[in-house]
């Protein structure tokens, strides 16, 4: 399973409705098969990072920076290790830096902070290019790994 995710602060693993999902394409799926694993989790993850940027590029231009910290802490990481899938997010996290206040400023508070629905903006006006972007980098990177397989075995 491929995953490609937008993150709000420290999302549940177990909440993938949050953002969105690739669950591999038919024609990803089969292509995929033609390149060592690998080979497979290099072309994901750097095709993923590529289609999240934008993404995180509106995050950090929604973000509210009353001292820029928040803003500086708006970065794309990888799921952690896991057999059944794989992935990366866009998630407001440095070590350091207190992550309540992510938190609070996306989704606010009983007591007073209206939500700023930083990450939620960023989906919605991203959400679908980065989906296609990711289909489009992880073809791009299988069809180079399969030309470079060939070479070699040339």
């Amino acid at each position: 399973m491929v995953v490609l995710r937008w993150g709000a602060p420290v999302p549940s693993l177990n909440k993938l409705n949050e953002g969105f999902v690739i669950l591999g394409a038919e024609e990803i799926s089969e292509s995929l098969k033609k390149v060592e694993v690998k080979t497979q989790k290099k072309i994901l993850r750097k095709s993923m990072r590529k289609a999240l940027k934008p993404v995180q590029d509106a995050a950090k231009t929604n973000a509210p920076s009353r001292t820029g910290e928040l803003k500086k802490s708006i970065k794309i990481r990888s799921l952690p290790r896991s057999r059944v899938r794989f992935g990366v997010q866009v998630i407001a996290k440095e070590p350091g830096f207190e992550n309540w206040y992510a938190k609070w400023q996306e989704y606010g508070t009983k007591t007073g902070i209206k939500p700023k629905s930083y990450f939620t903006k960023a989906y919605a006006n991203k959400g679908e290019v980065a989906s296609k972007t990711a289909q489009q980098e992880i073809l791009k990177g299988i069809m180079d790994a399969v030309d470079e397989e060939g070479r070699k075995n040339g």
